[in-house]
């Protein structure tokens, strides 16, 4: 429901009411009125999206927030709220990422597939393949068990089991990360700036801190997510999700 500045609102009106349209306050709404309740969604400007938005620049359309969507297409969001029916596509995109420092130097690229992404490594930073391995062991569990875990309601039973499951695999890893930096976590596997570098800018500093803050360890996991899950861009830009 639209609101004017003028139009009264009481919570009678409404079973439930969401705060703020962005792309989950639209998700969370949608499911609230799929469900059956009365549901008020209120968002202070004149679009709604959020980060999730594209908008209109230099002649073209550019995405506000740099989103990959990676979570997002492992949920049975898209499927259950029909997105596709009303003209939602992706174009899956390998390689996912390259990367390369304001100083220059060699760029190097991460794949979907491992080994493509340890070649690329391999050519351009070469003592740094060892530790790309040993950052992929700890981290490539820890991944999986968050996607696992992030489609069911969080309880202690849920997320128990699954760790049984898992036989524990990346329980460690996300407890230990969990307490560090995400700086201080790459710095354990890796010693030059330019692989380092890229996993705290698409990491803790899309979330807006400091990747030198402490609890911001599992935003180290970014590199290990492009490997399990894939990466994909909206035809037409990030601003079709809430479309």
């Amino acid at each position: 429901m639209a609101l004017g500045q003028n139009d009264d609102v009481t919570t009678a009106d409404y079973d439930a009411m969401v705060i703020g349209a962005g792309h989950n306050g639209l998700v969370c709404a949608a499911y609230l009125a799929k469900a059956g309740l009365r549901t008020l969604l209120v968002e202070a400007r004149a679009s709604v999206g959020g980060t999730a938005s594209s908008e209109s620049f230099g002649g073209g359309t550019v995405n506000i927030c740099n989103c990959d969507h990676i979570t997002f297409r492992t949920t049975p969001v898209i499927e259950e709220l029909g997105l596709a029916d009303h003209g939602l596509r992706y174009i899956d995109i390998d390689p996912a990422q390259r990367n390369m420092t304001w100083a220059g130097g060699p760029a190097w690229t991460i794949f979907h597939d491992v080994e493509q992404t340890i070649d690329s490594l391999a050519s351009t930073y070469p003592a740094e393949v060892d530790g790309y391995r040993r950052y992929l062991k700890a981290a490539l569990p820890a991944a999986r068990m968050v996607l696992d875990n992030a489609n069911d309601p969080p309880s202690v039973m849920s997320i128990g089991k699954k760790v049984l499951a898992r036989r524990g695999r990346g329980a460690a890893t996300l407890l230990r990360w969990s307490r560090r930096s995400a700086a201080d976590v790459m710095r354990s596997f890796f010693v030059d700036e330019a692989v380092r570098g890229p996993a705290m800018v698409i990491g803790p500093m899309v979330w807006g801190v400091s990747p030198e803050l402490g609890g911001t360890g599992l935003g180290a996991l970014s590199y290990a997510m492009r490997h399990v899950a894939r990466l994909g861009r909206p035809v037409g830009g990030s601003g079709m999700v809430p479309e």
